[in-house]
């Protein structure tokens, strides 16, 4: 039940950005950046709506080199091997739901992002892991600046229960530079709750998904380039992981998108396990 409620959610989305892509209305839909944009004085009475926040893509090819089989005895279909190429997507949701509260560039905010690996060619497809995270965040435009402070909390986790389930509580501090041309996010956290999720299902999950991360991303020609980056200092360069992607826009809703991964953590369920990876599909925003 659970594998077709996210199917019909990722058929409902695509079929979504198709007839935005297509519609004659001149006005996009609000992004990540639009979210991040002073709130207009003139315009006091703000309506509750939903916007894009992180990367929201889908990738049809999707190669992992080295997938962790061990991890799913007898936990797939007809015992099979995890295979190399899957189906892998995302989408990330944000909902400001209070406005000026101290001032006109204020909010709270609540985010929920979802991350799904499909093992869709295989005899029988299944979603081998699927990542839940929603957040709850203050967020603080600077006066005069490109700079945004957001203060929150966030849970992720991957519901599987037992000996699969993987899960987190943060509390972090998030300071974003954001111009036309230039984004920049550093984003420590640390562990709460931890005798209730992290200690119970993954106690060593800060040595191999560290404390923080931070992402750079440069328009260049109408090419976003982006690169993030976890736990590599911290662990001196031993545990850590990196994300590189790259994105073109074809359409006013779509984008050509491609990802490639190096290092831990490429899902919840594989936080202690390396792997490297590459994609390609579309995505409806990046992060400029």
């Amino acid at each position: 039940m659970l594998r077709l409620s996210v199917l019909i959610t990722c058929l409902l989305l695509c079929s979504y950005c198709f007839a935005t892509a297509l519609a004659t209305d001149s006005q996009a839909l609000p992004t990540k950046s639009d979210a991040h944009k002073p709130v207009n004085p003139l315009h006091p009475h703000h309506s509750v709506t939903i916007e894009l926040y992180y990367p929201t893509y889908i990738l049809p090819f999707y190669h992992t080199q080295m997938p962790d089989n061990s991890i799913y005895t007898n936990s797939t279909p007809n015992e099979q091997q995890v295979k190399h190429n899957e189906f892998k997507a995302q989408f990330s949701l944000l909902v400001p739901f209070v406005h000026s509260i101290f001032s006109n560039g204020d909010s709270i905010n609540f985010a929920y992002t979802q991350l799904m690996y499909w093992q869709l060619y295989t005899q029988s497809p299944y979603f081998r892991e699927i990542n839940y995270q929603p957040e709850l965040f203050y967020s603080y435009l600077h006066t005069n600046t490109h700079w945004r402070t957001n203060v929150g909390v966030m849970h992720q986790s991957n519901g599987k229960g037992g000996d699969l389930e993987r899960s987190w509580n943060r509390v972090y501090l998030d300071q974003i530079y954001h111009s036309k041309q230039f984004y920049f996010d550093i984003k420590p956290w640390f562990l709460i709750f931890k005798s209730h999720s992290s200690t119970l299902h993954n106690p060593d999950i800060t040595s191999y998904l560290g404390h923080g991360k931070w992402i750079v991303s440069y328009l260049y020609h109408r090419v976003t380039f982006s690169v993030s980056s976890r736990n590599n200092i911290e662990s001196g360069f031993k545990r850590g992981s990196v994300t590189l992607s790259i994105s073109y826009p074809v359409f006013k809703q779509f984008r050509i998108y491609l990802q490639g991964f190096a290092g831990y953590g490429q899902s919840l369920i594989e936080y202690n396990h390396y792997t490297n990876a590459i994609g390609i599909g579309v995505a409806l925003n990046d992060w400029l």
